[in-house]
């Protein structure tokens, strides 16, 4: 799917979404942990084999989200999702800039 979408030009962004600051603490040094830490690595390695971009982070104190945020583990709140929008924003002005 990612050759497709590159041969036809789409650009492909990837996210991470951020885990409610309660329960990523709560699951440091755990196998689910682990696991965040192998889905970001893929997803690192995709977005370097197709040039594709990627943004956000399941880590929400590097984006400034608060448990208030969210309503469950793993949805946020509008305040904690502009700051997603925000870094993504950020990303295709550098890129304009940069083209």
């Amino acid at each position: 799917m990612f050759t497709f979408l590159k041969e036809k030009g789409v650009k492909v962004y990837l996210v991470h979404p951020p885990f409610n600051p309660e329960f990523y603490d709560a699951v440091q040094g755990t196998k689910y942990m682990e696991g965040l830490r192998e889905i970001e690595k893929l997803t690192q390695d995709f977005a370097n084999r197709y040039g594709f971009k990627v943004f956000g982070s399941f880590d929400p104190h590097k984006l400034g989200c608060v448990a208030a945020d969210y309503i469950d583990a793993e949805h946020a709140n509008p305040r904690c999702l502009k700051a997603i929008f925000d870094q993504f924003n950020q990303m295709v002005r550098a890129e304009g800039a940069s083209s």
